[in-house]
């Protein structure tokens, strides 16, 4: 196996002009994604069939979350939490539809920007304005994300897979749960996807950009 990290960055690159994504300590086989191509040649591997992980050394104890297949964490995982959602069928009715967890790609960039909703009034003979908070808006959260094929996943091991899942979760008309620590901190416990773009890698066919334009959402109860 070659570790394909270097090349993730490239490809982060490629598809969003990211030059330099967060550290993801994970390796796949590269091997794998140009079997068929002709073009690429490998480069020459120290000790064939080996995959090495020069990352910090690692404790059993600070290891809570979920691993890679070489067994090393996987940085701020967060997972779109399975249960009961409405989406619309073929007559244009909501109905129940059943999804399970799915954990988003190991490979995942997450943005968050929340604007704040304030009225300016200007003062009359002097310099500045008087400026009134009144609330927060949503939390605006950019998803930006790559999919691989990744044996270590319980569910959705190809990049295929995971596009699929990804398009079922698109289609829930209303909030999401989801389970995050990015998320948590920032009190964020659904969001709602205002759109998806799938993009395509010329010659990567199992390299499948993805991004998700999304919005944090509070639940608001009301009292009768």
């Amino acid at each position: 196996m070659i570790d394909g990290r270097s090349y993730l960055a490239e490809v982060f690159d490629l598809a969003f002009g990211v030059k330099s994504p967060v550290f993801i300590p994970y390796t796949y086989d590269l091997g794998k994604l140009f079997e068929n191509d002709q073009k690429f040649t490998l480069p020459e591997e120290k000790t064939p069939g080996v995959a090495t992980y020069n990352g910090p050394e690692l404790k059993p104890d600070d290891i809570t979350g979920p691993l890679s297949g070489l067994g090393t964490p996987i940085v701020y995982p967060f997972t779109l939490k399975g249960g009961i959602y409405k989406v619309f069928n073929k007559d244009g009715d909501l109905v129940d539809f059943k999804l399970a967890d799915f954990m988003m790609p190991a490979a995942t960039l997450i943005t968050f920007t929340r604007a704040k909703i304030i009225t300016k009034t200007p003062v009359l003979g002097a310099n500045g304005s008087v400026k009134e908070l009144y609330s927060f808006d949503d939390w605006k959260i950019r998803i930006r994300g790559i999919c691989l094929d990744d044996s270590s996943r319980k569910t959705a091991k190809t990049a295929k897979a995971q596009k699929e899942e990804l398009l079922k979760w698109e289609q829930v008309a209303g909030s999401i749960n989801i389970i995050g620590d990015l998320f948590f901190e920032k009190n964020i416990l659904a969001l709602t996807i205002n759109s998806a773009n799938f993009d395509q890698l010329e010659g990567k066919p199992n390299v499948i950009p993805f991004e998700l334009e999304c919005e944090g959402d509070e639940r608001l109860e009301l009292l009768l």
